[in-house]
């Protein structure tokens, strides 16, 4: 070997045992990254006002939901950051519409049952003094009947007495009459209600789904939030999917593919969790590309064959 030659070499084994001391441990941790390796960030970007919730409001409901997926894996999953990719959506549709408007009825309804009830109470409460009235008159007649009439005064009493309970049937009658209108649009506003409901599960039965994780866009968008345990667990779910988490099928599971009021990740969860956290990013992408050009020669050799 020339002189020149084993100089080269010399500076060639000096350079990349400079590279490997400078850059190794980066490598190291490049090839042997995980799914869970890094903290997935989050941000907030946007919110429809027909929710009447805040930023700070929603950022609590996220927070919580991250932190429960924190504390049951035992490291930092997740964590805000105003700038982070992944960000979180409250998107207005139809269930939420039908969920407000069903809100609103029942304001509506129990507003106008708490006008009606107490009007129902001081009807009874006339009649019952009408009917107590209108019951003395009549023994009182049937008394002096018997004693073959009443002295002048007294008739004349008695008969201004009668014009006085009827003055008093005509007003229960009036009175009656209001009622029955209002508790028609009571009862009218009592079936609307009813249909607004029917309606309502009628979409959640063919939308069960109340979020969505975009893994292209790094995005997750919630559709409906009227619950606080409920809206926690479909952050927590869609939190889950951005793990890379898939469904389950126990219903005790937060990957539970319809939503519930459960906010602590299952045994299941857990287990599944893990297995994410372990799969190496470099060899999962490896394999995929290898399955991807098995296929395609399987493919390209099926067509050549027919």
């Amino acid at each position: 070997m020339s002189k020149s030659k084993i100089i080269f070499w010399l500076i060639f084994l000096i350079v990349l045992s400079g590279a490997g001391y400078l850059y190794g441990p980066k490598a190291y941790k490049f090839l042997t990254r995980t799914r869970c390796s890094e903290v997935k960030t989050y941000s907030i970007n946007s919110i429809d006002a027909r929710f009447n919730m805040t930023q700070e409001e929603f950022k609590k409901y996220i927070d919580t939901a991250a932190e429960n997926w924190n504390k049951i894996y035992g490291v930092t999953l997740f964590s805000y950051d105003p700038n982070a990719k992944l960000d979180f959506n409250l998107v207005f549709d139809e269930r939420q519409g039908l969920s407000s408007e069903i809100t609103n009825l029942e304001g509506d309804l129990d507003s106008k049952k708490d006008n009606i009830e107490p009007q129902v109470a001081e009807y009874e409460r006339l009649v019952s003094v009408y009917k107590k009235k209108a019951d003395d008159l009549n023994k009182e007649i049937l008394f002096y009947n018997d004693q073959g009439g009443a002295p002048e005064e007294k008739f004349s009493e008695i008969v201004a007495r009668q014009k006085e309970l009827q003055n008093d049937a005509a007003s229960l009658n009036e009175l009656a009459a209001q009622l029955n209108q209002s508790t028609d649009e009571y009862n009218f506003e009592v079936g609307k209600l009813n249909s607004t409901v029917k309606t309502f599960n009628s979409t959640l039965e063919y939308k069960p789904e109340q979020g969505i994780y975009a893994s292209g866009d790094e995005r997750i968008e919630i559709y409906f939030a009227t619950d606080k345990d409920e809206l926690v667990h479909t952050l927590m779910h869609e939190m889950g999917h951005s793990l890379g988490l898939d469904h389950t099928e126990n219903e005790g599971d937060i990957m539970f593919s319809y939503t519930s009021d459960l906010t602590e990740p299952s045994e299941t969860d857990l287990s599944n969790l893990r297995l994410i956290c372990a799969e190496n990013v470099i060899l999962e992408r490896y394999r995929t590309n290898i399955q991807y050009i098995r296929q395609m020669l399987l493919e390209k050799k099926t067509s050549a064959s027919s």
